[in-house]
């Protein structure tokens, strides 16, 4: 079937459900990561950190993926939707159509900005830390 000039060719991408699927263990863990809470013992919240910082990377990277993968829906679902309605009718339907798209592309928004924060709390805990040994050894 030949490619009408105006249609847009779109990256193939594995089915939305099998990526979440493969990615949902690691939504976990980094959830997991983000509820304990920082120590006060220096040592541990380095390895704390080192373990935050590991996912800062690869939760953009799956972010990247989620607002692909919202793109592609959207754009899947607008050519289904009848053109007469109106532009708020049209974009009220589109949303409820991608809801699951766009849920997993804010959980995975939410935390990325939660690892940035940690790791930005984290450094500041260390600072301080840093800063009371040497007000000590004074």
């Amino acid at each position: 079937m030949a490619q009408r000039k105006n249609e847009a060719r779109l990256p193939e991408l594995a089915e939305f459900a099998d990526w979440f699927g493969e990615i949902a263990d690691e939504i976990d863990a980094v959830q997991g990561l983000l509820s304990e809470r920082l120590s006060d013992d220096a040592v541990i919240l380095t390895e704390q950190m080192s373990s935050i910082e590991a996912w800062h990377a690869r939760m953009n990277t799956l972010l990247a993926d989620a607002n692909s993968y919202l793109d592609l829906a959207q754009h899947r679902e607008l050519m289904t939707i009848d053109r007469e309605l109106t532009v708020l009718e049209r974009e009220t339907i589109l949303n409820a159509k991608v809801v699951t798209e766009r849920r997993v592309r804010n959980i995975l928004l939410g935390l990325s900005e939660s690892i940035r924060n940690r790791m930005i709390l984290g450094m500041s805990s260390r600072k301080q830390s840093a800063g009371e040994r040497s007000h000590h050894a004074i």
